[in-house]
């Protein structure tokens, strides 16, 4: 426990200069590549360090409660060097890397004892890793009984796949559209989606669940794969977000595969739920953004996240009756090349400006470019991407940007029947959050939904402005306040 290495008075020094974060199971405390500097202590729950880049991901370690995490990076300002994420629900108690190193130097008996620790926590997480490492090649890490089970249910849902698409292969060589083999094929993919739902909700245990996506994904590779949208997601990096490649894919939304087959597979899983969705965003969040802008002046928008553009030249398309900027903000230099090439047609009466940015940056305030003060702001398929406390940064950020009169609008994926295939089996995780939780975000960012649609896909359309929040405020105050006193600040 780290903070037992402290006296009493030090640890109560400690605590207060820090604050407390909840943070969701399956949220992410911190992913590898963010800029370093602040550290955290797991008060209540259990984290786990994921090395993303391996495919399967692998657990690099758990985190128990009182643990430290991020002390590196705090020491050498170095980016994040792992994923970590919350195994169970849990609060983590942060300390900004600045505020921290001001009680340093404030306070050298402490400063002593605090880089001690340090130095020995470091020693034994190393220690730690590498013990971690044997074990798992060894089968260590799950009691044999434990993981014969995981085999056998992950057996039992792979089985009908792999005893029966091979015939039905051979009959789709022949006649590429014979109708009850395509049936078949979908009737498959229709019964493995609901046992993998039922598969994950089953596994509590996180090594569980990794050890069951990683057989079951060996087990039916060979056959999903004969998609284009599966084996594009298995090529990339696992857990990262969909390259141009794919998303131009599912936005084209015309299947392809190896053999008539895998066009079958493909044309399953353009049309699953979390991919209409991706679709379907675009028209609306159009709309919604046109309907904002001012028609008596120039008019500025912002728009976090390029994608493949197809967004950005849909509101070219419909804002180009006004003089209107629109400014693209990405980390992704090629999606920022693409739009600057022209590639996204340029229309008359529109200005487009790219911003080269590293968005986790941007999300939590470490870059701050010249947004505003613009007439809408768009974020584009982040907040599903982000935990709670970097999604209400994100926001608060954005709010930021916005004139007075201005709309902020995201689009945010709901909990969907998809959701653990797409991302157990296709390696593509996203935090689904309901309309209540995503409404939650923005009143924790000082931001009051104003608009809140909920699509016909698992998406969810929500507008706010600052103009709203602060007249609910002022009538908040005005209600809470008895007459005749005077507000103290």
């Amino acid at each position: 426990m780290f903070l037992e290495a402290f006296t009493a008075d030090h640890q109560a020094l400690f605590l207060d200069a820090g604050e407390s974060v909840a943070l969701p199971r399956g949220s992410y405390l911190m992913r590898r590549g963010d800029p370093g500097g602040d550290i955290y202590l797991l008060k209540t729950g259990a984290l786990e360090v994921v090395d993303r880049r391996a495919t399967p991901e692998i657990v690099l370690a758990a985190v128990s409660e009182g643990t430290i995490v991020g002390e590196i990076a705090f020491v050498d300002e170095s980016p994040r060097s792992a994923d970590v994420r919350a195994a169970r629900d849990s609060e983590v108690i942060r300390w900004a890397r600045d505020d921290l190193r001001n009680l340093l130097n404030r306070h050298a008996d402490f400063a002593a004892s605090f880089f001690e620790t340090l130095s020995r926590v470091a020693t034994q997480r190393i220690r730690h890793l590498t013990d971690g490492a044997v074990a798992r090649v060894s089968g260590a890490d799950a009691g044999a009984d434990e993981e014969e089970a995981v085999r056998g249910r992950v057996a039992e849902v792979a089985e009908p796949l792999k005893r029966e698409l091979p015939e039905l292969d051979a009959i789709l060589k022949r006649d590429p559209e014979e109708p009850l083999a395509v049936g078949r094929v979908i009737g498959l993919m229709e019964e493995l989606q609901g046992e993998v739902h039922a598969l994950f909700e089953e596994l509590d245990d996180v090594a569980h669940g990794r050890f069951a996506s990683e057989l079951l994904g060996r087990e039916i590779h060979p056959w999903l794969s004969r998609s284009f949208l599966a084996e594009r997601c298995f090529g990339r990096p696992r857990g990262s977000s969909s390259s141009a490649e794919i998303l131009a894919h599912l936005l084209l939304d015309r299947a392809g595969g190896d053999g008539p087959l895998g066009e079958h597979l493909d044309r399953w899983l353009l049309d699953r739920p979390t991919f209409r969705a991706l679709r379907s965003l675009r028209l609306p969040l159009v709309d919604a953004v046109v309907r904002t802008l001012p028609l008596h002046r120039n008019r500025r928008v912002v728009v976090v996240n390029a994608g493949t553009g197809s967004l950005v030249a849909r509101l070219s398309d419909a804002a180009m009756a006004f003089p209107t900027i629109i400014t693209v903000v990405d980390q992704s230099r090629d999606a920022l090349s693409f739009l600057d090439a022209g590639m996204v047609q340029r229309r008359q009466g529109v200005a487009l400006e790219t911003v080269r940015e590293n968005l986790a940056s941007l999300a939590i305030g470490r870059a701050r470019p010249e947004l505003g003060p613009a007439d809408a702001v768009v974020l584009h398929g982040l907040l599903e991407y982000m935990p709670e406390r970097i999604a209400v940064s994100m926001l608060r950020e954005a709010r930021g940007w916005l004139a007075e009169d201005g709309q902020l609008l995201v689009a945010s994926l709901l909990p969907s029947e998809d959701h653990h295939l797409v991302d157990r089996l296709l390696g593509w995780p996203t935090i689904r959050r309901t309309r209540q939780e995503t409404e939650d975000l923005f009143l924790a960012a000082d931001l009051v939904p104003q608009e809140v649609e909920l699509l016909d896909d698992p998406v969810v359309l929500v507008a706010a402005s600052i103009e709203e929040a602060t007249v609910l405020r002022k009538d908040m105050e005005t209600e809470i306040r008895p007459r005749g006193d005077v507000p103290t600040v």
